[in-house]
């Protein structure tokens, strides 16, 4: 399983992402729909990210999440993996990844 660094409550995140076919060459997303979700240990769901398409024609973008957001996050490893729907209805999602979320110190 993939580990993330972590972040902390109250913190800015963001996550780049090339989104690639199994030969690892860049996918046109475009018209895709493209999200992550944060589960907490219980499944609870924490967080929907905001997706931002940087260059579709080569399969980047970024996720993101305001201070505003991650300050109610659970002190634990949230669970994330990414989904996409194509146009045609192909849904594909990734292996399920954890992102370590820690307490600010500095308030």
């Amino acid at each position: 399983m993939i580990i993330l660094p972590f972040v902390k409550t109250g913190d800015s995140f963001a996550l780049s992402v090339t989104i690639s076919d199994a030969n690892g060459l860049p996918e046109d997303i475009t018209a895709w729909t493209v999200k992550m979700q944060g589960r907490s240990a219980s499944a609870a769901t924490v967080a929907d990210f905001e997706f931002t398409k940087t260059a579709p024609a080569a399969g980047r973008g970024e996720f993101s999440a305001a201070p505003a957001v991650t300050a109610n996050w659970p002190i634990e490893a949230m669970l994330l993996d990414i989904e996409v729907r194509t146009p045609t209805g192909r849904v594909h999602s990734t292996e399920t990844f954890r992102l370590p979320v820690e307490r600010d110190i500095t308030t």
